[in-house]
């Protein structure tokens, strides 16, 4: 018996997110605070961390009694990107399709998205404080705290860089190498696709744009799920995902330590 908060996506006309017991792996037993009625065209994912190795499975109830539900899994991610660091995490995004024959004119896009963000004031105060200079760590802070709502300010005012031909999509799951997205039509077969996103949490935002490699991996109804993963994301961008992971792995912790 387990016996411990997990969090669990379950995908349908929206995205919820539920936290049940699991009681046990073998095979996958939840038990839910309240009975739970799951939509024939639900997909239900859940993260399991297994012998150290990071493991995403689709689950299909199987057996439900009261508020207790036996799952079957229909299908599992574990390949180099799952095994690495990923957080459950959902925001909205876009992304667009291109050939090998188009790919200067997104690179171009790409390079103009990123160079934004690495050169902006936010960025630079950022590196001041991360020297960790004592003396200038209060004025530091204050300066972070004021750019921090100017930044906002100024991203509702200015008129964001549209990609061509784009399509939105959702984030379900984002580590160093990638993102594990929805997207609501099928995806058409070309070489590559470049994301464009934002990300948000307690400490602010960022932007990023990034060339990316993607296959479908699971699709039901009108959800598809796509693998992202990042090709040539530069360095500074990459540390801030992945500082981005890990403070949201905290907050996520605390959730469930608080429930």
């Amino acid at each position: 018996m387990h016996k411990k908060r997990v969090k669990l996506t379950v995908i349908d006309n929206n995205i919820e997110v539920l936290f049940p017991l699991i009681i046990s792996y073998e095979p996958i037993t939840l038990l839910f605070d309240n009975y739970i009625e799951f939509s024939s065209t639900s997909i239900i994912i859940l993260p399991v961390l297994s012998k150290q190795e990071r493991y995403i499975y689709i689950l299909e109830p199987n057996n439900i009694t009261d508020n207790t539900v036996i799952f079957n899994k229909v299908s599992e991610v574990s390949d180099k990107f799952y095994n690495n660091f990923f957080i459950e995490f959902t925001f909205d995004f876009e992304l667009a399709l291109y050939n090998k024959h188009e790919e200067h004119k997104y690179i171009d896009i790409i390079r103009n998205i990123n160079r934004q963000e690495l050169y902006s004031t936010k960025n630079k105060l950022n590196e001041i404080f991360s020297r960790d200079e004592v003396e200038n760590r209060e004025l530091v802070l204050c300066l972070l705290d004021i750019n921090s709502k100017i930044d906002e300010i100024l991203y509702i005012l200015k008129p964001d860089e549209k990609l061509e031909n784009s399509m939105p999509a959702k984030s379900i799951y984002i580590g160093e190498e990638g993102i594990f997205a929805l997207v609501f039509n099928k995806l058409d077969e070309k070489d590559f696709l470049i994301l464009k996103a934002t990300v948000r949490d307690s400490s602010g935002f960022f932007k990023f744009a990034v060339k990316c490699r993607y296959d479908l991996f699971y699709q039901k109804g009108n959800n598809y799920l796509y693998r992202c993963l990042f090709e040539g994301l530069d360095s500074e961008l990459e540390d801030k995902v992945i500082k981005f992971v890990f403070r949201r792995d905290r907050e996520i912790l605390k959730e469930i330590n608080n429930m």
